[in-house]
């Protein structure tokens, strides 16, 4: 089982059942063939192996792995909370990223650092597809777990609401909307959550 890292808004999409898709940039970034149409299934000039077929090839690089495979997800998480089960609480079910407030503040661990034990979620993947970022559709955004939004004067639709989510996690990194990369479309299920995560203080 391979770890999968979210951040608190994907967590409680996941929660809330309304995220069953994720995009990962592919690593490294892979060459294009130029010459016609792009299938994205045939997107290595090379390094096929002989009698395999391009699609099972490019699928089976995909780090998160296959569907039927599951994945535990990776949260920020804080331990040794007392009246917690298992003495774990996490971020993601805290309004105020503080926890507990000023007088007895969380102490929170970076998702990064989170061991299977005290992971609560696991997902088995459906689907693994390879598609630029920018082709991304209205109801692909959807099972990304944004919504639209209106600031009491615009309205926000769903892709641009998925276009901000991307450069705020990835725009840093070198792999903004603009620059378009090839990523690893994967598609979902929540499978389980355990019983070993408490703490919430009014999600």
């Amino acid at each position: 089982m391979k770890p999968i890292l979210f951040n608190g808004d994907m967590v409680r999409a996941i929660l809330d059942g309304r995220k069953t898709q994720t995009r990962r940039v592919m690593k490294p970034q892979p060459n294009p063939i130029t010459n016609g149409p792009v299938d994205h299934l045939k997107i290595y000039t090379s390094g096929w192996m002989e009698g395999e077929s391009a699609p099972k090839y490019v699928l089976e690089k995909c780090p998160y792995g296959q569907p039927g495979d599951l994945l535990y997800v990776k949260e920020a998480f804080a331990k040794n909370i007392s009246g917690c089960p298992n003495g774990i609480t996490y971020r993601a079910d805290h309004v105020n990223p503080r926890g507990d407030g000023p007088v007895n503040p969380i102490k929170w661990t970076s998702a990064r650092f989170m061991p299977r034990s005290a992971s609560r979620i696991t997902l088995r993947i459906i689907d693994v597809r390879v598609q630029r970022v920018q082709e991304i559709g209205e109801s692909d955004a959807m099972s990304e777990g944004v919504v639209s939004k209106f600031d009491g004067q615009k309205y926000f639709p769903i892709g641009y609401v998925f276009k901000e989510l991307w450069d705020s996690i990835n725009a840093k990194r070198g792999f903004g909307w603009d620059v378009d990369p090839w990523v690893w479309c994967i598609s979902f299920e929540h499978v389980k959550q355990s019983q070993s995560g408490g703490g919430n203080d009014g999600r």
